[in-house]
């Protein structure tokens, strides 16, 4: 672990501190039993919260603007991109299945049914699909493998291909590395 690690770890912690912190000012200038509101306590911790307003704000912001940023740059290579039309009849699915338990109930009751010996009431068993698709495309005497991975049950993956018979895969001509495979038909 090196310096820049450990001063990350440290500003997070002063950081998630001093949200906790400000909260519990907020709750101590509140009215109570045998005091009443102290609105001093209550601006002081709202000044603590203002921080973790201000990152929550701008970490919103960046993340729709990298959302826009993206579907301008996929809309754009759909426009200007070459455009290669994929057969899918030889498209080779590698499945990945398992099973995952899901905490269903937490409330009160649930450590009731714990309490008496029936924690299976609190959970369920949710089956997960993983998908790996790798479709070889013939693309200037050349074989572009590309792969991408797919969470839907195998069997209803292999209906979508079978019905859709052919997509589109967009390569930019400015770079040949960026590319988009149109799978927007399994959504």
């Amino acid at each position: 672990m090196n310096f820049k690690d450990i001063f990350e770890n440290i500003k997070s912690y002063l950081f998630i501190g001093t949200f906790f912190f400000g909260f519990v000012i907020i709750f101590a200038g509140l009215p109570g039993r045998n005091r009443d509101w102290n609105l001093y306590f209550i601006l002081i911790g709202l000044a603590m919260l203002l921080p973790f307003a201000i990152w929550y704000l701008n970490d919103h912001l960046k993340l729709k603007r990298l959302d826009k940023k993206y579907e301008k740059a996929l809309a754009d290579l759909k426009l200007r991109g070459e455009k290669v039309k994929v057969e899918l009849d030889n498209v080779k699915i590698k499945s990945n299945k398992w099973n995952e338990t899901v905490i269903t109930d937490n409330t009160q009751y649930a450590g009731l049914n714990e309490l008496v010996g029936r924690a299976d009431r609190n959970m369920k068993t949710v089956v997960k699909n993983l998908n790996q698709v790798t479709i070889n495309i013939p693309y200037k005497g050349k074989i572009i493998r590309y792969k991408a991975n797919v969470q839907m049950d195998t069997d209803n993956l292999k209906i979508h291909f079978a019905i859709q018979k052919e997509t589109t895969l967009y390569i930019d001509p400015l770079n040949n590395r960026n590319m988009y495979l149109d799978l927007e038909f399994l959504e």
